[in-house]
């Protein structure tokens, strides 16, 4: 199966889980916690297009949701739990449809992808897990 297909089918299994975060949050924490919860699911998509696997997506994927957290905590703000995943899932779509915009021969060879797009996720996910970076965009 192609990258495109394979993109393809995530965008719509990612699309059936943020139909209800189509209409604009009802205040700015919703808001806020939805775009962070959108920039943490494409980091994640993206680390995961360049190579990175289980445990290290499982532990990226706790480090951005516990970093959200106690941000939010911090403002005195509630976190919920399942709208920052509904935002993450949107985040993965985003990903996704990006990977889907490049041209055909950007995406079509993995090793290629890897060369040409992945050097700043990586060195930007490698801090991440070793702890020497927020994980605050």
């Amino acid at each position: 199966m192609s990258w495109r297909r394979i993109a393809l089918a995530s965008i719509l299994g990612a699309g059936v889980c943020t139909t209800a975060f189509a209409a604009p949050a009802s205040d700015a924490g919703e808001s806020a916690l939805h775009e962070r919860a959108m920039d943490d699911g494409t980091r994640l998509t993206r680390a995961s297009l360049c190579g990175y696997v289980d445990p290290e997506l499982e532990r990226l994927n706790e480090i951005l949701r516990v970093a959200a957290e106690a941000r939010f905590r911090a403002a005195g703000r509630e976190f919920d739990q399942s709208a920052y995943d509904a935002g993450f899932y949107a985040g993965m779509q985003r990903a996704m449809s990006q990977l889907l915009q490049l041209p055909s021969e950007q995406v079509e060879d993995m090793q290629r992808y890897r060369a040409t797009h992945c050097a700043q996720v990586r060195s930007e996910i490698d801090a991440l897990l070793a702890g020497t970076a927020p994980a605050t965009p």
